[in-house]
């Protein structure tokens, strides 16, 4: 049976989802709620990072991308960058700033770089279990993903303005990491490289 969004508000608007940290799946599924056709783009089970949440089968998972439709493309393949091409083009969304993105090389999934290139005395290979080997840790109110899954469902409930502010600052948090273990892994490759 289809789903009826609860609204049809935005039913003339597409949506091309390419996110993938709370916030960005989040609003798009806000915007699919209102009507809009949101189309999520996933990557391929096999470059998925950990599914500590329950991976698609969870319910954070299922709740986060009601209402959307899904394509997967590996984005790191020719094929997959023509696919988002032709699904931009033929939705008119954002099509100079996939350009951009892509003349920048910007597609670039540290995960399975983390996973092929070291190998760790922990349990999985998310970004804050390696985080320590380059000397960075996390504070602050929100100290994991499903730490701000739970702060999100607090604030729908209260609407306190601090809890939003607290997993912007968490998720803020990530991207430095991100570039933080960039930076790391290629100053380990120039030391490795030396010798």
């Amino acid at each position: 049976m289809p789903h009826i969004p609860a609204s049809a508000a935005l039913q003339h608007f597409r949506v091309v989802d390419l996110t993938q940290v709370r916030a960005g799946p989040t609003a798009c599924r806000q915007l699919a709620d209102w009507g809009a056709d949101v189309i999520q783009v996933q990557m391929p089970d096999h470059m998925r990072g950990d599914d500590t949440l329950g991976g698609q089968d969870g319910s954070d998972y299922q709740y986060t991308h009601r209402n959307k439709r899904s394509v997967t493309l590996n984005l790191k393949e020719p094929e997959g960058i023509s696919a988002l091409k032709r699904l931009t083009g033929r939705y008119g969304v954002r099509e100079a700033e996939l350009d951009q993105l892509l003349r920048a090389e910007r597609f670039v999934d540290l995960y399975p770089v983390v996973r092929q290139s070291m190998r760790i005395s922990k349990e999985s290979y998310s970004i804050k279990k390696v985080e320590e080997f380059y000397g960075r840790s996390h504070g602050g109110a929100v100290a994991s993903a499903l730490g701000s899954v739970l702060m999100y469902e607090q604030w729908l409930a209260d609407r306190d303005q601090q809890k939003l502010d607290d997993i912007e600052s968490y998720n803020k948090d990530d991207v430095d990491s991100t570039r933080e273990l960039h930076d790391w892994l290629e100053q380990q490759r120039a030391e490795l490289e030396a010798l």
